[in-house]
């Protein structure tokens, strides 16, 4: 199941993140920082952050922002698709492209990661074969 921009929250309205910004607020901010793109944000309740995926024709299919992992994870697949249509982009390989969709996710979030996102960061940046996550 797909659910485009934003439907099916799976908490209220305005609900309170950790940090005191809504995940209301989470969420528009995302499909702002899309729509100026041009991505379209797929928003899937099935989807794990470790499923989330980015697509070169421009979507993106992430799970529902229940928190800040699952917000940074969203900038993340968004980062792919706006740092590769830099021209001159230094580095291509996995690790390369997974940094800068990082470095993006981070210049460009409202709010800073929390415990369990700095985790989720940690463990996805390893996974990819970065020894020190940055």
């Amino acid at each position: 199941m797909r659910v485009q921009d934003g439907g099916g929250d799976a908490e209220p309205i305005g609900a309170p993140a950790v940090t005191g910004v809504s995940l209301d607020a989470l969420r528009t901010h995302v499909l702002a920082l899309a729509e100026g793109l041009g991505v379209k944000v797929f928003f899937r309740p099935e989807l794990s952050v470790w499923e989330a995926e980015a697509f070169p024709f421009g979507e993106v299919d992430v799970p529902l922002i229940t928190g800040i992992l699952e917000y940074y994870c969203a900038l993340h697949e968004i980062g792919h698709l706006a740092m590769s249509a830099l021209p001159g982009l230094p580095g291509v390989g996995e690790l390369d492209r997974e940094h800068h969709a990082h470095a993006w996710a981070r210049s460009v979030a409202l709010v800073e990661p929390d415990e369990r996102a700095v985790w989720g960061l940690e463990v996805a940046w390893r996974s990819h074969g970065g020894e020190v996550w940055e």
